[in-house]
C-alpha cells in the first residue's frame, strides 16, 4: 500500500460518516502532552484539554491527566491515568468528574504498516461530594484498534482508528454506548516534539443525552524528554 491509496482510503471512511445521523455537532479538542521519560520502561506525563461544542463555538470540557507507563518491550506497554474534568452543565452550571483508568498496548510492526490495540478499563465519578449517585462510578470497557502507515523518507504517518466503549453498567443489555471512527497524520518535528491532526466520527447510542452523531476537528501537541 503507497502513502497515496492510504490517503484516500482515510478521507473515503471519513467522507461516509455522512450518511450517519440525526441529531449532530460539530466539537473541537485540542490537547498538550507532556512526557518526562525516566527510564527505557518508565515514563509519567501530564496532559491539559480543551473541548468546545455547539459547532466549536461554546465551551464544553477541561480535562486534566496525569499518569505514568510501564514499557515491558516495544510491543507491550502498560498505562496508569487520573483525569480531572471540568464541564459545562446547562442545568447545573460546572460538573466536576474523577476518571481512573488503566491501558493495556499491544503493537505490531510489519514493513511500514503498524497495528495497535488498546484496552483500557476506566471508572469515572461524577459530582462526588455534591450528588446522591456522586460514589457510584460510571464504569466503561474501552477498545481501540489502528493502522499506521510510515511514508517513506518523510516524518508524515496518517492512520485510521475505530473505538468502541461497552458500558459495564448495564452489561445485562450488552450495550455498546459510544462508537469511534478517527482518522488523522502524526507529524514529528524531532526527537522531542510531535503533533497530530485528525478528524472524528462519534456515534452516541439512544440513551446519551448529548449529542448522537459528532464530528470533531482535533489537533494534539507532545513534548518529550
Amino acid at each position: 500500500m503507497n502513502s497515496r491509496s492510504f490517503l484516500c482510503f482515510i478521507f473515503s471512511l471519513l467522507l461516509g460518516f455522512n450518511s450517519f445521523g440525526q441529531f449532530k455537532d460539530f466539537e473541537q479538542w485540542t490537547d498538550i502532552t507532556v512526557t518526562k521519560i525516566l527510564s527505557k520502561k518508565y515514563s509519567i506525563l501530564v496532559r491539559e484539554e480543551v473541548r468546545f461544542n455547539e459547532n466549536a463555538t461554546s465551551f464544553d470540557d477541561w480535562l486534566t491527566t496525569v499518569g505514568g507507563h510501564y514499557a515491558f518491550n516495544q510491543n507491550i506497554k502498560i498505562q496508569l491515568l487520573y483525569r480531572y474534568a471540568l464541564s459545562k452543565d446547562l442545568e447545573e452550571g460546572n460538573r466536576h468528574s474523577h476518571r481512573i483508568s488503566s491501558d493495556l498496548y499491544l503493537r505490531y510492526k510489519h514493513r511500514r504498516v503498524v497495528f495497535r490495540y488498546r484496552i483500557r478499563y476506566q471508572r469515572t465519578y461524577s459530582q462526588y461530594n455534591s450528588s446522591e449517585l456522586g460514589h457510584l462510578p460510571i464504569q466503561y470497557l474501552r477498545n481501540r484498534f489502528s493502522i499506521k502507515y510510515d511514508i517513506p523518507k518523510t516524518p508524515l504517518m496518517p492512520y485510521v482508528q475505530y473505538e468502541f466503549y461497552y458500558n459495564l453498567n448495564s452489561m445485562a443489555s450488552n450495550t455498546i454506548q459510544v462508537n469511534r471512527f478517527t482518522g488523522g497524520l502524526d507529524y514529528d518535528f524531532n526527537d522531542n516534539i510531535s503533533t497530530k491532526v485528525y478528524y472524528c466520527f462519534q456515534k452516541r447510542d439512544a440513551l446519551s443525552v448529548k449529542a448522537k452523531n459528532t464530528y470533531i476537528l482535533g489537533v494534539s501537541l507532545g513534548y518529550e524528554f
